[in-house]
């Protein structure tokens, strides 16, 4: 039998936290890609849009295994929706890249949070291999 798991409740609330909200901004990035007038160069857009969808379902998955690996991936991919913000406040206003997606913006904020918490990174410096 398998130790493979998807989501993991033995572990602290903020990483069990977490894993949803992963794999919730993966499958959110399928639906609300980021707007496509803003980056001039379509496969920076395409590799931000690959990292945030597949780096956020393999994050989730390796944090729910307890993988060192799962818990980079997931950072990383928490933290690029953030770079396309700041893209979008770069190219047309500060403004726009707040309002764009306000909901998607408090759940990044959560996510990162959550992932950056104290509980979590000392979780996953102890368990995780």
């Amino acid at each position: 039998m398998s130790d493979t798991v998807w989501i993991n409740q033995r572990q602290p609330q903020t990483l069990y936290i977490s894993q949803f909200l992963l794999y919730f901004s993966a499958v959110i990035s399928i639906f609300d890609p980021p707007p496509t007038d803003v980056f001039s160069n379509v496969v920076i857009r395409n590799v931000l849009l690959l990292v945030i969808v597949f780096g956020s379902a393999g994050g989730a998955f390796g944090i729910a295994n307890n993988k060192r690996w799962g818990y980079i991936l997931g950072v990383v991919a928490a933290v690029a929706p953030f770079i396309i913000r700041v893209e979008l406040a770069r190219k047309i206003d500060i403004g726009f890249a707040i309002e764009w997606n306000v909901i998607g913006l408090m759940f990044d904020i959560a996510l990162v949070a959550a992932l950056l918490h104290p509980m979590s990174r000392d979780y996953q410096k102890i368990w995780f291999r």
